[in-house]
């Protein structure tokens, strides 16, 4: 009966990381084919699937979308992006550096009238 539960649990932990890798590289795949705005969207949707994957490759995901909704104008968006890089450092246990990016984030929300985090 152990052997069972063993096997699977397993059997779910494997499905599972292969569902997440194949919606990591559906996203990938999608990445040359996008134009900006949905190029960013892309990039934070990677940042949010890698964050249980790979916390470096989730940054690097959301510090590019930062970038580029920066570059963009795109204020809602880079709101966006500071929280996920925000989180990312706040699962890592990087406390001070989260905080810069959530503090970042709520000013930015503030300034756009997106009130979603004043009743937190």
């Amino acid at each position: 009966m152990q052997y069972f539960f063993s096997f699977l649990l397993a059997t779910m932990l494997g499905v599972t990381s292969f569902a997440q890798n194949g919606n990591t590289d559906s996203l990938k795949a999608l990445l040359p084919n996008v134009d900006n705005v949905e190029k960013i969207k892309v990039l934070l949707e990677l940042c949010w699937q890698y964050r249980f994957i790979n916390a470096d490759t989730a940054r690097q995901f959301g510090l590019k979308a930062l970038e580029m909704s920066k570059d963009a104008h795109l204020e809602a968006i880079e709101a966006e992006a500071l929280t996920y890089v925000g989180i990312i450092h706040e699962a890592q246990g990087n406390y001070p550096e989260a905080l810069t990016y959530e503090l970042k984030a709520l000013a930015l929300r503030r300034k756009i009238g997106d009130n979603r985090m004043d009743s937190l």
